[in-house]
């Protein structure tokens, strides 16, 4: 498998993918359909024109990413190849006047490598929107069940008044309970959360640093989960009260 052969334009665009530094040799490998054995071949064995040892090395990753920032913390207004031709002209201003054929090549993979990166993040960014969407929906549906629950009682109580048993109307009747709101009041919490550090990652936010760490609970009899519910219902009522 590491001798396999491929044609010019192919070997190139896996030298580009290898040396922006952004996939993994595996991902390469599968990218280009060819065994990672060679990708590692090619890269360790390279030359130049002139024929003289020059192994690729995976030493762009640093000048790929900074170029993606750059391009998502733009002016939105600005177009996204107005914003590359800024970043070119500031990155050449720090070179010589001289470019080498290998500057021109590292400024090409490094280009199109940050724009596929910025596409990544821009398509996370549209999913994380979504999830966080439909988990503010989910919310907005259990508050509306918890502030019409005695409403709900009663049409689950008159819909199966006349089923033979009383099992459709109990799992209907614990499907709008306090108890089951309040567990799903939990995950969305946690599915919140998640959303909201996946959100920072795609945004280039730091995390915290000293996170303050929730307590862990006091074993809880069946008694006090009860009353603790019933506590909870309460002061729901009285919010949801009319002043």
């Amino acid at each position: 498998m590491a001798n396999q052969r491929v044609e010019l334009h192919v070997l190139q665009s896996i030298e580009a993918d290898y040396r922006a530094g952004v996939l993994s040799v595996r991902c390469i490998a599968s990218k280009h359909r060819v065994s990672e054995a060679a990708v590692r071949k090619w890269a360790k064995n390279a030359v130049d024109a002139e024929g003289r040892a020059a192994p690729w090395t995976r030493d762009l990753k640093a000048r790929v990413m900074e170029r993606a920032r750059e391009i998502l913390a733009a002016d939105p207004g600005k177009s996204e190849a107005h914003v590359l031709a800024g970043v070119r002209t500031a990155h050449a201003g720090a070179r010589t006047v001289t470019q080498t054929r290998t500057t021109r090549q590292e400024d090409e993979i490094t280009g199109l490598a940050s724009r596929a990166v910025v596409e990544v993040v821009r398509e996370q960014r549209v999913r994380l929107h979504r999830a966080r969407t439909l988990i503010e929906q989910l919310g907005d549906l259990i508050g509306f069940a918890a502030e019409n629950r005695d409403l709900l009682q009663q049409m689950v109580i008159e819909e199966t008044e006349r089923d033979p048993t009383p099992r459709r109307r109990r799992s209907m009747l614990h499907a709008i309970s306090l108890a089951a709101h309040a567990g799903a009041v939990r995950d969305l919490a946690t599915a919140m959360q998640q959303v909201i550090a996946l959100e920072r990652q795609a945004y280039g936010l730091k995390p915290v640093d000293n996170p303050i760490q929730a307590p862990t609970p006091e074993p809880m009899t069946q008694e006090d989960i009860d009353r603790k519910f019933e506590e909870l219902r309460r002061r729901f009522e009285e919010r949801l009260r009319p002043s």
